[in-house]
């Protein structure tokens, strides 16, 4: 997995904010998004809550909490 940036501060001063899946690509340095499903069913990335049939988005909270646990070296790697 290549190095994951730090989290922004939207993120940090936002926490129930849903994040789209365009913008999780850019935070995690641009994966497939297969590979984003594939991390998913592995257990790496949280799962994402759905609102409707066609919108869902990541917590801003969980997304920080995965970026601070690979900056940390925890985790498995793909």
């Amino acid at each position: 997995m290549k190095k994951v940036p730090s989290a922004a501060p939207s993120l940090t001063s936002h926490p129930d904010r849903l994040i789209r899946v365009k913008e999780l690509r850019q935070m995690l340095g641009n994966p497939s998004l297969s590979t984003i499903y594939r991390w998913i069913a592995k257990g790496i990335l949280p799962e994402p809550q759905r609102l409707t049939p066609r919108f869902i988005g990541w917590r801003a909270s969980d997304i920080v909490d995965f970026l601070n646990s690979r900056k940390n070296g925890e985790g498995n790697n793909d």
